[in-house]
C-alpha cells in the first residue's frame, strides 16, 4: 500500500509543475499575478485537503467511509470559498482576464483531485483488509 508521504509527495509535484508553466509562459505582469494566485490557493487547498481526509481515515471501520466523505465536502466548500475569492480579487484589482487565475487554481486542483480520490479507495481498501484480518 502507498503510505500518506507518497502522496504529499505527488501533490507537492503537481504544484511545482504547475508554478514551472506560470513562470515559463510568456504573459503580462497581470496575467501571470493571477495564475500565481491560483496555482497559490489550490496548491494550499490541496495540502489542507489531504491532511483533513488523513485524520477522518485515521477511524476504523465504517466511520472511516463516512468520515472521509465528510472531509472531501469540507474541503469542497473551502474550496469553493477561496475560488471565490480568488475571483473576486482578480476582479477588484481589474486585472486583465480571470483566465489565468482559473487556469492555474484548476490545474493544480484536478490534478490534486484524482489524488484525494485515489487516497481515499487506498485507505478504504485497507481499512477493510484490516476488518478482514481480524474477523479471521
Amino acid at each position: 500500500m502507498k503510505r500518506f508521504s507518497f502522496y504529499a509527495a505527488v501533490s507537492a509535484a503537481a504544484a511545482m509543475a504547475a508554478a514551472a508553466v506560470v513562470a515559463l509562459v510568456p504573459a503580462s505582469d497581470g496575467s501571470r499575478q493571477s495564475a500565481w494566485l491560483g496555482v497559490g490557493l489550490a496548491t494550499a487547498t490541496g495540502a489542507v485537503a489531504l491532511l483533513v481526509k488523513r485524520r477522518a481515515m485515521a477511524t476504523d471501520g465504517l466511520d472511516a467511509v463516512t468520515t472521509g466523505i465528510k472531509a472531501l465536502g469540507l474541503v469542497m466548500a473551502m474550496r469553493a470559498v477561496l475560488l471565490a475569492a480568488g475571483l473576486y480579487w482578480v476582479a477588484r484589482f481589474n486585472q486583465p482576464t480571470a483566465l489565468p487565475f482559473v487556469a492555474g487554481f484548476f490545474g493544480v486542483y484536478l490534478g490534486q483531485q484524482w489524488l484525494e480520490i485515489s487516497y481515499l479507495l487506498t485507505e478504504q481498501r485497507r481499512h477493510s483488509q484490516l476488518r478482514k484480518a481480524g474477523a479471521r
